[in-house]
């Protein structure tokens, strides 16, 4: 992924001072270079990793060019290389733009943005993937001049221009911890729509189509092994379409479900990965993760977590991800930092659990008997993690009723255009959310850092999951199945350093009851069962739990920054309200990862305003 800054500029262009500015602040890793496309009415600024980079191509006739950022692997594209080496894609993707229009651009298989600038008119068209993890933002800068870029922090380079601070933006972060499908925290700045595809011109950005995910309600039958093998098909399959066997691989391993099961597809698919899990020698995830890499034969080193805190890594993060989610731990992104540049490609199971499990979540928020319903059980659900209606009316001058008001109407409406089934709905809400905006964040530093390549996200794996029965993905129950049918070695690793062998057969045995009851009553009873047991986690998470922790050193340090900064809200907050909130008392207990949300994403504000509203 490349971290860029495209703009169109009618015969103004920028300064090679502002053009610095700009490159300077995209580099978000020592390692990344950077570099520059200037035409007289465009001027591109864009970084490059070891193995990735934009990937530009001019059509010699129209002169229109075509801007490609993250990768597409579609093999009916002219230009294709046996399924690998994306150099061409742009020229390819720009041929099927020129015969079939943008949209026919739209949720292609890859994670990528593409742009067709048109000289002649002065116009961009926009393209996306299906779940738009690569954020792209929009900004009109006066004159009928406007930016695409990976980072709203470019924009404090345009001479002139002034990004402000939108209210509404910053509601949104603090109600949900995230932002809310188009809005920022920034006025008349906008993010893309995912699987969508976009006009701009004159300053104005108008949306031409936006396509809903291929969920299906397809039967596949309740016989096991042809599904096992339809997943162990297609995942091996992807992964076959995205390294080779020459390559030099590094996996971001944890040693869970997901990790178990991918890199169980990693062998069958020829792939020996160099594999790296962060955290110290005492967490579950380092102790599994070691043993699943010996059992595959694969190398395997640590990464320790840095406890020390530099404010610049605060920063740096915030401003990757756009302040498009509170933050959260700066240890692995500064742990990132002391990674070693001598791989071809990264990779991991990211997002997993959201594309073979999210299934619990519509499980655990009760669907209702209506789209509102539903929009209310999912703030009912996660709301409790942030502060209370009456804290954010005192932090908001005027209140914010309204905005919450409306924040659930917008709710009722997305769910309604992402399908007509609920369960599907609530999925696709996850995905929307979630997935792209808080998961989507450590992918997109990891993808800038490395060029990160993520099975989970192949189009045709996940038509396949898409089209599964909620039973067999409720906590990734096909995953768990998968593993005791197909490796008993791997589904045999004790869950932690401290349990026994036994534990993990027995537990497989239970999947094997469950599966059997499952299919009984589907087959004889034409009844799903969704749900036969408990939620029970894979693994202890005791990386999260100690990386999450308010009470680290480092989040003091980060929270008296913060505290330091507070009068930089003046003017869109009560000064005393958040310097309450801020010296309220932490949340007791261990697991912090949601309870700090409210905290974090006070954090995340304060910094904003910082930013933009000195």
């Amino acid at each position: 992924m490349s971290q860029f800054f495209i703009y169109i500029h009618r015969d103004k262009p920028l300064s090679d001072v502002s053009l610095e500015s700009i490159g300077t602040n995209l580099k978000f890793f020592p390692w990344l270079a950077v570099s520059r496309y200037q035409t007289n009415d465009i001027q591109i600024v864009y970084t490059k990793n070891k193995s990735d980079s934009l990937d530009i191509f001019v059509d010699p006739d129209s002169k229109k060019i075509a801007i490609l950022n993250g990768y597409v692997i579609e093999e009916s594209l002219e230009g294709k290389e046996d399924g690998v080496g994306q150099n061409a894609t742009a020229k390819s993707l720009f041929i099927l733009y020129r015969e079939s229009g943008i949209s026919a651009c739209i949720g292609l298989n890859g994670v990528y943005n593409l742009f067709i600038f048109n000289p002649e008119e002065q116009s961009v068209e926009a393209a996306s993937d299906r779940l738009g993890i690569y954020q792209v933002f929009f900004a009109p800068v006066g004159n009928y001049n406007f930016v695409f870029t990976s980072s709203i922090v470019t924009l404090k380079s345009i001479p002139g221009y002034s990004p402000k601070i939108s209210r509404r933006g910053i509601f949104d972060l603090l109600y949900m911890g995230l932002a809310f499908e188009e809005r920022t925290i920034l006025e008349n700045v906008l993010r893309l729509l995912p699987n969508s595809s976009y006009r701009a011109y004159k300053g104005d950005l108008k949306l031409i189509e936006e396509k809903k995910l291929p969920f299906s309600d397809r039967n596949w039958g309740n016989v096991l092994p042809p599904l096992l093998d339809e997943l162990e098909y297609r995942y091996i399959t992807t992964v076959k379409r995205l390294f080779k066997t020459q390559h030099k691989i590094r996996c971001f391993l944890s040693g869970g479900k997901d990790s178990r099961l991918y890199s169980y597809i990693l062998k069958k698919a020829g792939i020996s990965p160099e594999c790296i899990t962060f955290g110290e020698s005492y967490h579950s995830e380092v102790f599994l993760a070691r043993e699943v890499s010996r059992v595959q034969g694969f190398s395997w080193q640590r990464s320790p977590i840095r406890r020390d805190f530099n404010i610049d890594s605060a920063w740096k993060y915030l401003y990757l991800d756009s302040f498009s989610r509170r933050i959260f731990p700066l240890s692995t992104f500064e742990a990132m930092n002391q990674l070693s540049q001598d791989c071809d490609y990264a990779t991991g199971s990211y997002l997993a659990d959201e594309i073979m499990g999210t299934s619990y979540v519509a499980k655990r928020i009760r669907l209702g008997d209506n789209e509102q319903e539903r929009a209310n059980n999912y703030l009912n659900f996660l709301r409790p993690f942030f502060y209370s209606t009456e804290e954010l009316n005192q932090c908001f001058l005027g209140g914010t009723a309204d905005y919450a008001d409306d924040y659930r109407d917008e709710v009722t409406a997305l769910l309604k255009r992402i399908s007509d089934n609920p369960y599907h709905q609530m999925w696709g809400l996850w995905l929307r959310s979630n997935a792209r905006l808080k998961v989507g964040g450590s992918i997109r530093a990891l993808a800038t850092a490395d060029c990160l390549k993520m099975p989970c996200l192949d189009k045709d794996l996940m038509d396949f999951t898409f089209s599964l029965p909620p039973a067999l993905l409720y906590n990734r129950f096909i995953i768990d199945v998968f593993l005791t049918r197909k490796t008993p070695r791997l589904a045999a690793i004790p869950l932690d350093q401290n349990a026994k062998t036994a534990e993990s057969l027995v537990r497989g045995l239970k999947i094997e009851i469950k599966y059997g009851l499952w299919k009984i009553y589907t087959e004889k009873l034409r009844f799903p069962i969704a749900r036969l047991s408990g939620y029970a986690p894979t693994i202890t998470s005791q990386f999260y739990v100690d990386t999450f922790s308010l009470h680290n050193t480092a989040f003091q340090k980060l929270i008296l920054e913060a505290l330091a900064m507070v009068p930089c809200v003046e003017g869109m907050l009560d000064v005393k309200s958040v310097e309450k909130l801020m010296k309220k008392g932490l949340p007791s207990g261990n697991d912090q990862v949601m309870s700090g949300s409210g905290l974090r994403s006070l954090i995340a504000v304060i910094f904003a305003a910082k930013s933009f509203n000195s």
